[in-house]
């Protein structure tokens, strides 16, 4: 009988290993297709990620461009107004210019300024005004103290 027992326990353990061989070769192959699942849909979602981030930056690099021509169109529209307010404040002193004054000018000046000092009715002209009417002495001063208006044109 003891030889039956032997050869039972080694047909036994032959069994079992077949058995639990397959089974480890099974459960690697559940594994493998685990992970290759796995794998493919880290891979979508990296796809995914990256197509998302490309979008972000060509909207960025869009929004960037959009900018840099608005600010672009900006500057050169406020150059043209200053040049514009330029060319007209040289225009305008062209035509107000302290040799182009006509004493009737002048006297109805100082009319204005000395009516309210008599008549306390009477408003006082702006301080603008004032500001204007020293220039105008300042400039006819220095006409008559023989210095040339060409310095004041900064005025």
């Amino acid at each position: 009988r003891a030889p039956y027992v032997h050869a039972a326990t080694i047909i036994e353990g032959g069994a079992r290993g077949m058995f639990d061989r397959t089974l480890v070769r099974i459960l690697r192959h559940r594994i493998k297709a685990v992970l290759q699942i796995q794998c493919l849909a880290r891979g979508v979602n990296a796809r995914v990620y990256c197509a998302r981030l490309s979008d972000q930056q060509k909207q960025h690099a869009a929004a960037s461009l959009m900018a840099r021509i608005y600010r672009g169109h900006a500057g050169r529209v406020r150059m043209h107004r200053k040049r514009a307010l330029v060319h007209h404040a040289h225009a305008a002193a062209k035509i107000v210019d302290v040799r182009n004054l006509f004493p009737s000018d002048l006297m109805e000046l100082a009319e204005a300024i000395a009516l309210p000092l008599v008549d306390s009715t009477r408003p006082f002209p702006p301080a603008a005004v004032l500001g204007l009417m020293r220039i105008v002495v300042t400039v006819l001063g220095s006409e008559q103290a023989g210095d040339t208006v060409a310095s004041f044109s900064r005025i």
